[in-house]
């Protein structure tokens, strides 16, 4: 049987990403890979990027493209900084950096990536403000040996080599702490931990054999 040829596309690097943050404006700041009845959408984020640089680019508001000239180029500042550190990007950053750098899209795939690309942005600028926070910590360890703290948590990430989830979050006397958890903490979540201060280094304290004694959702 004969291929049906791949359709191939001529879109210019502006219009497409405008188009990818639109898409991501219309179903409502989110990335949606599928849609089904319970998810309330109709068109998946591709599917609304595909409409508008095929059909309806008018879609596209001055807003759109201010953001989406963000999410570029800070998307792109990110790949920069890793290659500046010296390491060795992954699949997905290689993709990514390979995206940033394109002036015109041809292919439906590459398209597909760019519309989840402003949902990395969304992360991206929420990373950019924890470390934004941890700078105006006071650069003081939390204490010596065993403390008991009540802290605001920051984030929480989980990590598959550890089995665990960091979390970083900041006493009340503005003072940043890192520890292991068995579970996720909700982000601006407090708590009241016991752990004991195993260094300070960078303007955080890091914790192990930590107790969580106490916790409230703020």
């Amino acid at each position: 049987m004969k291929r049906t040829p791949k359709p191939t596309y001529s879109i210019p690097a502006d219009l497409a990403w405008a188009a990818a943050y639109a898409a991501w404006r219309i179903n409502g700041n989110l990335y949606l890979k599928i849609v089904d009845d319970a998810s309330g959408h109709a068109q998946t984020n591709k599917e609304i990027l595909m409409q508008i640089v095929n059909q309806t680019p008018d879609l596209i508001t001055e807003q759109d493209r201010i953001e989406a000239q963000a999410c570029r180029s800070r998307l792109g500042s990110e790949i920069s900084l890793r290659i500046l550190k010296g390491e060795i990007l992954g699949e997905w950053h290689t993709m990514q950096a390979r995206l940033c750098g394109l002036e015109t899209f041809t292919t439906a795939y590459d398209l597909a990536v760019l519309a989840s690309f402003p949902k990395s942005y969304i992360k991206l600028q929420e990373t950019d403000q924890i470390h934004d926070r941890l700078r105006q910590c006071q650069d003081q360890a939390v204490g010596i040996g065993r403390v008991t703290l009540d802290i605001q948590v920051l984030t929480s990430f989980h990590s598959v080599n550890h089995g665990c989830w960091f979390v970083r979050g900041i006493d009340d006397q503005n003072r940043a702490v890192s520890f292991a958890w068995r579970s996720q903490l909700q982000d601006a979540s407090h708590v009241r931990v016991s752990g004991t201060v195993k260094q300070f280094r960078d303007g955080i304290s890091y914790l192990n054999r930590v107790k969580l004694t106490e916790s409230e959702t703020a």
